[in-house]
C-alpha cells in the first residue's frame, strides 16, 4: 500500500485552528493504514508566528498542496469560528488554494479534493462564490448541525477514507 498525505485546508482565524487540529487528530487513525492527515503547519511551519503574513501562509499552502496526495477543504461558519459574520473572508483563502489545485490538475497532475461544509448555509455561500468549480468528481459532505465538532470529525474521516479509496484505485490503475 502506498503512503498518502491528505492536507486539511481551512481558516485559522478565531477558533479555526483549534477546530482544524481537532479534525486532523480525529483522522490520525488513518495513519495505521498508511495515510497521514496533516495541517499546513505540520509540513511547513511559519518562520516566525509573531510576524506571520498571509503571503507566507499562501506560499506554505502551495508547498503543502505540492507535497500531498489529496486535500480536504473545510469551510467553517462564523459561529463555529467564534467571529462575527463578515469579520473574516473564510472563502477567499480556499478559492486561492482551489485555484492552485485546479492549475495542477489542468497540467496533468492527479489530485483529489473533498469539501466539508459546516452546514447547508455555508455550502450555499461557497457554491455561489465558486460557482460550480467542483464538477461532481470531488467529494463533499455537509454537516446537519453547524458547529457540531463531533459531526465535523466523523464527516471528515469519511471523506478522508473516500479520498484514500480513490487514491488506491488510481494507484492500482497505473500499476
Amino acid at each position: 500500500m502506498k503512503t498518502h498525505k491528505i492536507i486539511v485546508l481551512g481558516p485559522f482565524v478565531g477558533k479555526g485552528y483549534k477546530v482544524l487540529r481537532t479534525i486532523q487528530r480525529f483522522c490520525d487513525r488513518l495513519e495505521e493504514f498508511g495515510t497521514r492527515v496533516l495541517l499546513v503547519p505540520d509540513l511547513f511551519p511559519v518562520s516566525d508566528p509573531g510576524a506571520y503574513t498571509s503571503e507566507e501562509g499562501r506560499l506554505n499552502s502551495c508547498k503543502a498542496i505540492d507535497a500531498s496526495s489529496a486535500a480536504l477543504l473545510v469551510f467553517l461558519s462564523p459561529e463555529t469560528l467564534g467571529i462575527a459574520p463578515g469579520e473574516h473572508d473564510s472563502v477567499g483563502g480556499h478559492a486561492w488554494e482551489f485555484g492552485v489545485i485546479y492549475e495542477q490538475v489542468r497540467k496533468g497532475r492527479v489530485f483529489y479534493a473533498a469539501f466539508l461544509f459546516d452546514g447547508e448555509e455555508c455550502r450555499s455561500k461557497v457554491s455561489k462564490l465558486l460557482q460550480g468549480q467542483w464538477q461532481g468528481r470531488d467529494l463533499e459532505a455537509v454537516a446537519s448541525r453547524p458547529g457540531d465538532i463531533s459531526e465535523l470529525c466523523e464527516l471528515a474521516l469519511q471523506l478522508c477514507i473516500s479520498l484514500v479509496n480513490r487514491l488506491e484505485a488510481q494507484h492500482r490503475d497505473f500499476s
